[in-house]
């Protein structure tokens, strides 16, 4: 199946529409701070050939992790199908470094955002299929994370537990005869599991980063959304160590 157009795989991969059918929703790339100590921050870019992300972190004092991340799906046309979408969230959560040398991280944020995504198809007489679709979303929750650092290599599991909601659904998509507006007024709130994982490798504060994230709708496992997400960026840690 062809899902090409405004994958929203963010703030997320996240809300799209593609040339088979229109998907509401993907995973985007999780931050996964692993933070050790007061003063330490991160910011990094990531994304794939269809989205682009960026993110920071950091922690203002001991054990108080902040994150705040904007995903943006670049606008793409397949076939007279069109979609594009965005999302931003932030948050607030408490770390713990242990082990030797403060090698392991815990971490947990409540993490909360919003965004929107427009998905347009064009006439297709033989299978009842038109129109356009705008929809904003919101999506709630808990990230726990488990990681390891060394200099030049971590690695971490993650995992979002949210809720996602639409609101201010607006147009007029027919997608194979169904009305699409109904389609999202009743399944307008699902709870979804994310698991990740994260791999970093490169000098002590600069590191190329690979992200797997998964996507499983408890609430609603047929709905249009996509199941997975690959992202690759760059994390830069200026503070990373040096902090005392």
């Amino acid at each position: 199946m062809n899902r090409n157009v405004g994958r929203w795989a963010g703030i997320i991969s996240f809300t799209v529409l593609t040339g088979c059918a229109p998907v509401y929703y993907g995973p985007n790339t999780q931050n996964v701070p692993l933070l050790s100590e007061k003063g330490e921050y991160n910011v990094a870019v990531t994304g794939s050939h269809q989205l682009l992300e960026f993110q920071v972190s950091g922690s203002p004092t001991n054990n108080l992790g902040m994150q705040l991340n904007g995903s943006w799906y670049i606008p793409e046309r397949d076939s007279g199908d069109r979609g594009a979408g965005y999302y931003t969230d932030a948050g607030i959560g408490f770390y713990k470094a242990f082990g030797p040398k403060n090698m392991l991280v815990f971490e947990t944020y409540a993490i909360g955002g919003i965004g929107g995504v427009r998905n347009t198809f064009e006439p297709r007489t033989w299978s009842n299929t038109y129109g356009t679709i705008y929809s904003n979303l919101s999506r709630y929750g808990v990230q726990p994370v488990f990681g390891v650092k060394w200099k030049y290599l971590d690695g971490a599991v993650s995992a979002r537990f949210v809720g996602l909601s639409y609101f201010n659904t607006s147009g007029n998509l027919v997608f194979e005869s169904t009305n699409q507006r109904e389609y999202l007024a009743q399944n307008r709130h699902s709870f979804l599991i994310e698991p990740a994982v994260t791999l970093r490798a490169g000098i002590d504060v600069i590191k190329v980063q690979l992200q797997f994230v998964g996507s499983y709708n408890v609430s609603n496992p047929d709905f249009h959304q996509r199941g997975a997400s690959v992202t690759i960026g760059l994390v830069a840690s200026p503070t990373r160590g040096r902090q005392k």
